[in-house]
């Protein structure tokens, strides 16, 4: 893409324009401190969509009705303009050729072309060829919010380099301390560099949907699973009973379990089923002595428990009332030592001696106690919970038998009431045959052969992403491509590593270099020096591959403000013209301003270089205080777009402005 910007200007409050004219390449704004040359950087950002404005208050501020911006892109010229004292909408209008400055007038700024900021922010991403509308590959089950569209906004990122940022150590990027920006930003550099489309996302999003259908249907098989498992105790207890009203088994030699994982065949089995009764059988007085039988094991093993619930209850209370009078008790550290000696013969006696040994090993008993106390009153409490949780288990399987046994005597109730037991078996029958259709009704829905169906589905659709965006490593050649970059610019500047070798993470967004096998990342790189330079190769080499890639929809422009603060800094008394010696003193100064100017010569190679090989220039647009510097192979004056050193210089035009005396 070729872009770059024609003008930078103000329309003030009498109607007055304010402006500088700018180039492809290397432009220059020089001059004092508190001219407007850091207020142009803050500018291009508002007229670029920024929610606030910006511009730092004073001159420029109190005078300013109307910021614009005149850019060409691809050889089409578009107005771009951002009220000051209204931040909700933008002028957006296109020009067949760049007017002359003066033309920019009120008259020239109607109404008609004012458009709401959103829209503002979306016309101006379509210049550059940002037309994708949906990026939000999220299923709904994760709750997360909508990615919607990316914006141009998440494009300054890499334009801007403020003051306060080129030559900082903790930051590389303009608004990274914001981390929703951040995600924004890094998961977008993929659509800005062309590598994806719109169609990735719509397929992205057919990927996520299919997964998402495929959580259903495993959710369902799940589902079902657990409720069949419900269902075998219910059928066993249909089967105990058909056999006690009959005297004979249904499905012989068949767990319950096997019936309903094969429902079709036993269906087909019960409905030629004719019960027959077995007068002679002792089936009824057999199921019911087994389920007493059980019962009473059970209330047996209840009670036992109970008891030693019991024991432990008391334990445990006994523990509580020693710990609270061993708490009363305060620690011992040593008995007190005395020497004594007989009174008749004056010898020394052993008596106290002993005496202390007896009390030192009571107190080392009591301090033990005073410890042990707490652990053993805790290590009880496990124990109370598990028995308590057998106890529960154990009353749900007695109310469980107590249920079966009083269904068992429903049988002979029911013989009371004139039901016979032929038409009690057919109602048996009947529920079970109730429990297979529902098995197979559940079964139709044929869930494992869907989800088979989706996971072709998503696996052919990834397959295509793959084959045509190779998503993965192209990042890998442009992670390539930037340290290539990186390493080939480095040399030409005065790092205090030699040789340095520079990486950028693209998964983070993060720069560090290689020493002694280990990374070194930014924040660790010494001085402002290194700092510098680290931003500098950064930037460029991002520049170069905005250029290089053809589908890329950043505009190859990048600002640069104060660069030369890390050698020279910035001073509100300097001097009209700019001199190191004078500003700094002593000999280092010539030093520092060599490096100055190499990186201005070595900035204005490398746009040639690009320009030769790709045949479009990247715009730099550089304020700084350093001027007349003395380049390799370039005029420095060749490339000052504005030089603002007398008092009434600046930005702002204060002989234009009526109200002087603000």
């Amino acid at each position: 893409m070729r872009a770059y910007i024609k003008y930078i200007g103000i329309l003030d409050n009498s109607n007055n324009i304010h402006g500088i004219s700018l180039d492809e390449g290397l432009n220059i704004i020089t001059g004092r401190s508190s001219t407007g040359k850091s207020a142009v950087i803050n500018i291009f950002d508002y007229c670029m969509g920024a929610t606030r404005n910006n511009v730092p208050r004073g001159v420029i501020s109190n005078n300013a009705k109307l910021y614009f911006l005149v850019l060409n892109v691809n050889d089409k010229f578009i107005t771009l303009a951002r009220e000051a004292k209204k931040n909700s909408r933008g002028f957006f209008k296109f020009e067949s050729g760049a007017m002359p400055l003066s033309l920019y007038n009120n008259e020239y700024f109607t109404q008609e072309y004012f458009i709401h900021l959103e829209e503002y922010i979306r016309e101006i991403g379509s210049v550059f060829g940002l037309t994708i509308s949906d990026i939000d590959t999220t299923d709904q089950d994760t709750q997360k919010s909508k990615k919607g569209h990316p914006s141009v906004r998440n494009m300054m990122s890499f334009m801007l380099q403020h003051q306060n940022l080129i030559a900082n150590n903790q930051a590389l990027f303009y608004r990274f301390d914001d981390s929703e920006r951040r995600e924004r930003v890094i998961e977008e550099f993929k659509i800005f560099l062309g590598l994806v489309d719109q169609t990735y996302f719509i397929l992205m999003q057919k990927v996520d949907a299919i997964k998402n259908q495929i959580r259903r249907i495993e959710r369902s098989i799940s589902s079902f699973n657990q409720q069949l498992q419900c269902h075998i105790p219910y059928l066993d207890e249909q089967r105990e009973q058909y056999l006690a009203i009959t005297g004979q088994e249904l499905f012989p030699n068949t767990t319950s379990e096997q019936i309903l994982h094969t429902p079709a065949l036993y269906r087909d089995k019960i409905i030629e089923y004719v019960p027959q009764i077995n007068l002679e059988s002792t089936s009824y007085q057999q199921t019911y002595e087994h389920l007493r039988l059980q019962h009473n094991e059970l209330m047996g093993e209840k009670r036992d428990l109970v008891l030693k619930l019991s024991d432990i209850n008391s334990s445990i209370r006994t523990i509580q009332a020693y710990r609270e009078k061993m708490s009363r008790v305060k620690p011992v550290t040593h008995a007190y030592k005395q020497t004594s000696c007989c009174p008749f013969c004056g010898k020394p006696s052993d008596s106290t001696q002993n005496a202390e040994n007896s009390l030192t090993k009571a107190i080392n008993w009591l301090n033990k106690e005073l410890r042990e106390t707490p652990s053993l009153f805790k290590s009880y409490l496990p124990k109370r919970e598990e028995l308590k949780d057998k106890i529960n288990s154990i009353d749900i399987q007695i109310k469980d038998i107590a249920r079966r046994i009083a269904a068992i005597k429903e049988i002979n109730i029911r013989l009371q009431k004139n039901r016979s037991l032929e038409e009690q078996s057919t109602v048996i029958l009947s529920n079970v045959q109730n429990e297979l259709l529902w098995v197979i009704s559940e079964q139709e829905n044929d869930w494992e052969s869907k989800k088979n169906d989706y996971l072709k589905e998503k696996d052919q659709i990834e397959s295509y992403i793959k084959d045509h965006y190779n998503l993965h490593e192209r990042m890998q050649e442009i992670a390539e491509s930037i340290n290539s970059s990186m390493n080939a610019i480095a040399p030409l500047f005065a790092f205090e590593y030699s040789p340095i070798k520079l990486e950028f993470d693209l998964q983070r967004f993060e720069l560090y270099c290689i020493m002694d096998n280990e990374k070194v990342y930014l924040s660790s790189m010494g001085s402002g020096a290194n700092w510098l330079y680290s931003h500098i190769c950064l930037f460029l080499s991002l520049l170069k591959l905005f250029i290089s890639e053809n589908k890329c929809v950043i505009p190859p422009i990048l600002f640069i403000d104060q660069p030369s603060q890390v050698y020279f800094p910035v001073q509100n008394d300097m001097n009209i013209e700019f001199n190191a010696i004078a500003l700094k003193g002593g000999v280092n100064a010539d030093e520092d301003l060599q490096q100055v100017s190499n990186l201005y010569s070595q900035i204005l190679k490398f746009i040639d270089e690009i320009y030769n090989q790709y045949g479009v220039k990247p715009q730099i647009i550089i304020s700084d205080h350093a001027d007349h510097l003395q380049l390799d192979g370039y005029e420095f004056e060749a490339y000052v777009k504005a030089r603002w050193r007398h008092e009434s210089d600046g930005l702002i035009d204060i002989t234009k402005v009526f109200n002087e005396d603000e």
